[in-house]
């Protein structure tokens, strides 16, 4: 059972630091684009490696 637990919370770690990179990406361009820096989503998902739709 505790292994079970270990699994899980790997994986949860896993996911979670994932979405803080999602979230941390997203606030810069937020911030980019409101500066009026012309900021592609596309450019800077394929250079961070994440999907553009989700930012």
């Amino acid at each position: 059972r505790q292994w079970l637990l270990d699994i899980g919370r790997r994986e949860g770690q896993e996911q979670f630091a994932k979405i803080s990179q999602y979230m941390q990406v997203a606030w810069k361009l937020s911030v980019l684009q409101a500066m009026g820096v012309k900021a592609s989503t596309d450019e800077i998902a394929l250079r961070e490696k994440l999907h553009p739709y989700f930012l």
